[in-house]
């Protein structure tokens, strides 16, 4: 009976021992963010009115949500997805009316898609917060500005 504890024993390490040398798959996460400023800009109506109406009451805001707000949800929600595995990759994608733009990874920057796709050795590199939050806020500044200039 010794001898069957001791196999036993054995197979379990090596069980750990293999679950720790299989790599565990990267994911790959997309957002798309709907950046249009006439949507934004009536869902702001609606807030402020009700922010009004509920102050009037004593009550603190109920939404709808602001879109800086979403936006630094949408950053924290991501940064969370790449901390469950150090080679996760995310992608955003921004519309606003008939633009559209891929604000992370930034075109051109340090995690661009370019250099990924082109460079294996990069692909499945670590979320930058930095570049993420740059990228993003930068991005879709600029897709609503493009977005502006088209309707005026």
């Amino acid at each position: 009976m010794t001898k069957r504890k001791k196999v036993s024993r054995r197979k379990s390490k090596q069980t750990e021992q293999l679950s720790i040398m299989i790599p565990q798959d990267r994911s790959l996460i997309t957002v798309i963010l709907d950046a249009t400023p006439s949507s934004w800009g009536h869902r702001s109506i609606i807030r402020d009115s009700n922010d009004k109406t509920r102050a009037k009451a004593g009550k603190t805001s109920a939404g709808p949500a602001k879109f800086v707000a979403v936006i630094s949800s949408t950053l924290v929600f991501l940064l969370a997805f790449s901390c469950l595995h150090r080679e996760n990759c995310a992608v955003v994608i921004g519309v606003a009316g008939n633009e559209t733009a891929i604000p992370y990874p930034w075109k051109g920057g340090e995690n661009s898609l370019s250099s990924t796709m082109h460079d294996q050795a990069e692909m499945g590199g670590k979320v930058n917060a930095r570049l993420l939050r740059d990228g993003v806020r930068l991005g879709v500044t600029e897709l609503i500005a493009r977005c502006d200039g088209k309707m005026s």
